[in-house]
């Protein structure tokens, strides 16, 4: 009761610090700042293609089948957290040949039979026109962090909101 909640979906960052965002949540723990940090949850990468890439493709039995297929990826010089360098962590060389700064774009043209690429199971796994590449070689697993200003940490509308987010992480089963 008598909480406003603003969602605010971006590839950038609106700074707790500044006080830009009551609170968010973010890719990586912040190094410094007048900031509080828990961890919201950990989650799982991996690779994706669509039923139709994988139809009218070669069949992909080993990372280095990847060398010659079609990456979808981040545009690198808009990548904003170094939590989503995904394809040089599967392999050297690496690199998309299409491109979004969205991870929802990326979605998109996977599901549209644009090439492989790496999502997070919570997608994935979830879209019935996707089918896992390589899941028992790629498993990325990464984090997602609540940070607050430390003033507002202890403030009840703000950890209202922190609480309910992570009863809703809790009891998501897709995340694990």
């Amino acid at each position: 009761p008598e909480i406003t909640l603003e969602i605010v979906s971006t590839n950038g960052f609106l700074n707790p610090s500044k006080r830009e965002a009551d609170l968010a949540v973010m890719l990586a723990r912040p190094a410094r700042g007048p900031l509080k940090a828990r961890k919201l949850t950990d989650y799982s990468l991996g690779l994706f293609a669509s039923h139709e890439y994988v139809a009218t493709h070669d069949i992909i039995s080993h990372v280095s089948d990847l060398q010659s297929r079609s990456l979808i990826g981040y545009i690198d010089d808009f990548i904003y957290a170094e939590e989503l360098r995904y394809l040089s962590e599967i392999s050297s060389g690496l690199a998309p040949d299409i491109s979004s700064s969205s991870i929802n774009v990326q979605h998109a043209m996977t599901k549209a039979g644009f090439g492989i690429a790496v999502l997070p199971h919570f997608i994935g796994l979830n879209d019935d026109s996707l089918v896992p590449i390589l899941p028992e070689t790629i498993n990325i697993r990464r984090a997602f962090w609540i940070v607050v200003h430390e003033d507002l940490s202890k403030v009840a509308r703000v950890r209202a909101v922190m609480d309910w987010l992570t009863d809703i992480v809790t009891a998501d089963v897709t995340l694990k």
